[in-house]
């Protein structure tokens, strides 16, 4: 049972090192301005979350 499990943690853990070291690659090819705009649309995610989720603590129950 343990001996299947390890060789697919290890594909995992390959297939995540490798997605991330493609992903660097591919931000290092970018230019500036789109590196930019990624950050200026990932900023507007981030408040929109950030808002529902105050929202949502401000209508739930309230601690004593």
């Amino acid at each position: 049972m343990t001996t299947t499990r390890v060789p697919l943690w290890g594909a995992r853990l390959a297939y995540l090192l490798m997605v991330r070291l493609f992903g660097w690659l591919a931000l290092l090819a970018r230019s500036d301005t789109s590196k930019d705009v990624e950050i200026l649309w990932y900023g507007t995610r981030l408040r929109s979350c950030a808002v529902r989720s105050l929202a949502r603590s401000r209508t739930g129950p309230t601690a004593p």
